[in-house]
Protein backbone atom coordinates (compact mmCIF):
# COMPACT_ATOMS: atom_id res chain seq x y z
CA UNK A 1 0.00 0.00 0.00
CA UNK A 2 1.38 3.55 -0.81
CA UNK A 3 1.81 5.71 2.20
CA UNK A 4 2.71 8.99 0.63
CA UNK A 5 2.13 10.87 -2.76
CA UNK A 6 4.06 13.23 -4.60
CA UNK A 7 1.83 14.89 -7.50
CA UNK A 8 2.98 16.81 -10.29
CA UNK A 9 0.44 18.63 -12.47
CA UNK A 10 1.29 20.03 -15.72
CA UNK A 11 -0.87 21.20 -18.73
CA UNK A 12 -1.39 24.05 -21.40
CA UNK A 13 -2.55 27.27 -19.92
CA UNK A 14 -6.65 26.70 -19.27
CA UNK A 15 -5.76 22.59 -18.95
CA UNK A 16 -7.10 22.93 -15.10
CA UNK A 17 -3.77 21.83 -13.73
CA UNK A 18 -4.10 25.09 -11.37
CA UNK A 19 -7.37 24.38 -10.79
CA UNK A 20 -6.81 20.30 -10.08
CA UNK A 21 -5.24 21.08 -6.59
CA UNK A 22 -8.59 22.42 -5.09
CA UNK A 23 -10.29 19.04 -5.65
CA UNK A 24 -7.36 17.24 -4.42
CA UNK A 25 -6.52 19.23 -1.22
CA UNK A 26 -10.59 19.03 -0.53
CA UNK A 27 -10.01 14.93 -0.30
CA UNK A 28 -10.26 14.53 3.65
CA UNK A 29 -9.05 11.09 3.94
CA UNK A 30 -5.64 12.92 2.46
CA UNK A 31 -3.69 15.34 3.71
CA UNK A 32 -1.45 17.24 1.29
CA UNK A 33 0.94 20.12 1.58
CA UNK A 34 0.16 22.58 -1.59
CA UNK A 35 2.77 24.11 -3.90
CA UNK A 36 3.21 25.86 -7.28
CA UNK A 37 6.50 25.97 -9.23
CA UNK A 38 5.15 29.49 -10.96
CA UNK A 39 4.91 31.70 -7.72
CA UNK A 40 8.09 32.77 -7.61
CA UNK A 41 7.30 33.94 -11.21
CA UNK A 42 4.51 35.83 -10.09
CA UNK A 43 6.04 36.94 -7.03
CA UNK A 44 8.63 38.24 -9.00
CA UNK A 45 6.12 39.76 -11.73
CA UNK A 46 4.64 41.67 -9.06
CA UNK A 47 7.28 43.30 -7.50
CA UNK A 48 9.08 44.05 -10.68
CA UNK A 49 6.46 44.86 -13.14
CA UNK A 50 4.50 48.46 -12.30
CA UNK A 51 0.57 47.52 -12.46
CA UNK A 52 0.69 43.48 -13.14
CA UNK A 53 -2.10 42.63 -11.20
CA UNK A 54 -4.06 44.94 -12.92
CA UNK A 55 -2.98 43.84 -16.56
CA UNK A 56 -5.26 41.66 -18.92
CA UNK A 57 -4.46 37.44 -18.64
CA UNK A 58 -3.07 37.50 -22.34
CA UNK A 59 -0.44 40.15 -21.12
CA UNK A 60 0.45 38.67 -17.32
CA UNK A 61 0.74 35.47 -19.47
CA UNK A 62 3.48 36.67 -21.76
CA UNK A 63 5.29 38.64 -18.67
CA UNK A 64 5.11 35.31 -16.38
CA UNK A 65 6.79 33.48 -19.51
CA UNK A 66 9.60 36.17 -19.79
CA UNK A 67 10.68 35.78 -16.06
CA UNK A 68 10.47 32.43 -16.15
CA UNK A 69 12.91 32.31 -19.66
CA UNK A 70 15.18 34.82 -17.83
CA UNK A 71 15.43 33.27 -14.78
CA UNK A 72 16.27 29.54 -16.77
CA UNK A 73 18.92 31.40 -19.10
CA UNK A 74 20.54 33.96 -16.21
CA UNK A 75 20.11 32.16 -13.38
CA UNK A 76 20.67 28.15 -14.41
CA UNK A 77 17.49 25.82 -16.62
CA UNK A 78 16.72 24.18 -13.62
CA UNK A 79 16.48 27.62 -11.41
CA UNK A 80 12.69 27.40 -10.65
CA UNK A 81 12.46 23.66 -9.40
CA UNK A 82 15.63 23.81 -7.66
CA UNK A 83 14.42 26.87 -5.19
CA UNK A 84 11.02 25.01 -5.11
CA UNK A 85 12.63 21.37 -3.55
CA UNK A 86 14.69 24.01 -1.60
CA UNK A 87 11.19 25.27 0.26
CA UNK A 88 9.58 21.88 -0.20
CA UNK A 89 12.57 20.60 1.98
CA UNK A 90 12.68 23.35 4.56
CA UNK A 91 8.65 23.37 4.79
CA UNK A 92 6.82 20.71 4.22
CA UNK A 93 4.57 19.75 7.49
CA UNK A 94 2.86 16.78 5.41
CA UNK A 95 3.53 13.56 3.89
CA UNK A 96 1.18 14.23 0.72
CA UNK A 97 2.59 16.55 -1.75
CA UNK A 98 0.76 18.18 -4.80
CA UNK A 99 3.01 20.64 -6.67
CA UNK A 100 0.95 22.61 -9.76
CA UNK A 101 2.66 24.52 -12.32
CA UNK A 102 5.30 22.44 -14.19
CA UNK A 103 5.76 23.85 -17.30
CA UNK A 104 9.40 23.48 -18.45
CA UNK A 105 11.23 20.10 -18.78
CA UNK A 106 14.00 21.14 -16.39
CA UNK A 107 11.47 20.22 -13.45
CA UNK A 108 11.91 16.18 -14.80
CA UNK A 109 15.70 16.48 -15.57
CA UNK A 110 16.77 18.58 -12.21
CA UNK A 111 19.59 16.87 -10.49
CA UNK A 112 17.54 17.98 -7.01
CA UNK A 113 14.88 15.65 -8.12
Amino acid sequence: MIKNFIIGLTGRFGAGSTTTPDLILSRKERDFEYFSLSQYVKDKAKKEVSGFNKKKEKQKRVILQNIGDDLRQNESPSFLVDFLLKKIKESVKKKNIVIDSIRNQEFVSSDSC
